[in-house]
């Protein structure tokens, strides 16, 4: 393929999700939105009028050293690139136990129930 050429097959990158960064919007969000707990994930959520998902995190270093906690900041916000095309939510993610038994297939089944929970899917 020559330089410069896009495959047919992949499409354009799709943007990343907005983060969630003043401690006001945290505790707005904790106080005001809904919660979601499974096996591997504990949400709290609400809808925004953005039109895009914002991202937040709360994993406590008890859960596991950085690069485990790092990993679950980046898969959950690749699943929500990925699967969260047209949701406006705001989000906070954090694990259910250690960091330790989550895999990527846990994580993405967790998620993706989370998602139909809000009428996605």
């Amino acid at each position: 393929m020559p330089e410069g050429a896009r495959d047919e097959r992949s499409s354009y990158p799709r943007k990343a999700p907005k983060s969630l960064k003043r401690s006001s919007l945290y505790r707005e969000i904790y106080r005001t939105g809904r919660r979601y707990r499974g096996s591997a994930i504990k949400a709290v959520y609400r809808s925004n009028t953005l039109g895009s998902i914002r991202l937040g995190f709360s994993v406590s270093r008890k859960t596991g050293n950085a690069v485990k906690r790092n990993r679950f900041r980046r898969r959950i916000k690749t699943m929500a690139r990925e699967e969260g095309a047209g949701l406006s939510v705001d989000m906070i993610h954090s694990p259910v136990n250690g960091l330790e038994s989550a895999t990527w297939k846990k994580l993405r089944d967790e998620f993706l129930s989370f998602l139909e929970l809000l009428g996605r899917n």
